[in-house]
């Protein structure tokens, strides 16, 4: 294999939040299904998540945190806006099927590629398109 071949950083990055946001969603359908109620199961995640983000934080950065307005800002709303995503998506496994609800909450994707070709000068591709036109169809086709 030479240099060309080996996947570069950030894809390896992708590639473990694929496999652990993968994970993680059949876990949550299990769990949610057991847990007396959504928001008790997020709030035991969430304590989960804290702790593991001091760990992470400490191991990959020495935990030097740094801070700006931005990063508050955009921190909060992103935080906030997880916090309903997560939840609505709760509701939604703990009555609905798993193979319904997370594609259509993961599709997520198609919305942010938007985003970020019309707001953050994002390249517009064939491949683009066709992924937001894709991802469109997806939703039609596991919400009925």
């Amino acid at each position: 294999m030479n240099m060309s071949q080996i996947p570069k950083t950030e894809i390896l990055f992708a590639l473990a939040a694929f496999i652990c946001i993968g994970l993680c969603d059949f876990l949550r359908k299990k769990g949610v299904s057991l847990s007396p109620s959504p928001v008790s199961y997020y709030t035991v995640e969430v304590l989960a998540t804290f702790a593991t983000i001091i760990l992470l934080g400490y191991f990959l950065e020495g935990w030097k945190i740094s801070l700006n307005q931005d990063t508050v800002i955009y921190a909060s709303l992103s935080g906030i806006l997880i916090c309903v995503a997560m939840v609505a998506m709760l509701y939604g496994l703990k009555t609905g099927e798993a193979t319904t609800v997370v594609p259509i909450a993961r599709l997520s994707l198609a919305l942010t590629v938007f985003l970020s070709i019309a707001f953050l000068g994002d390249a517009v591709t064939l491949k683009r398109i066709v992924g937001i036109v894709l991802a469109i169809a997806a939703i039609y086709m596991l919400s009925t």
